[in-house]
């Protein structure tokens, strides 16, 4: 997918979402030239977590998790579930998974 889809990933610390298969996915550019891919589904019990200035928010439970997708409040439960992402900076192109 091309990065240039996604105005929100121009600037470090810009998150996207879209769907891959299915999944409602998070995209987080952490520097010019590193992203991270996460599952948006909760691993607490499965609603769809909502992306926040700071981070992501689970709305059934409130757990919070930062823009590395590890859990830092509200209920407990694991971190997000991450996904691998190459960047080809010469194409400006993002694989995931």
């Amino acid at each position: 997918m091309s990065v240039s889809q996604f105005p929100a990933l121009n600037s470090v610390g810009g998150v996207a979402t879209t769907n891959i298969n299915g999944t409602p996915i998070a995209i987080v550019r952490e520097s010019t030239d590193t992203f991270s891919a996460f599952s948006l589904i909760c691993p607490h019990q499965g609603a769809t977590i909502g992306v926040f200035t700071n981070g992501f928010q689970c709305p059934r439970h409130g757990a919070t998790f930062d823009k590395q997708g590890q859990w830092i409040g509200g209920q407990p439960t694991s971190n997000m579930h991450s996904y691998p992402v190459t960047y080809d900076s010469a194409a400006g192109t993002l694989a995931i998974g």
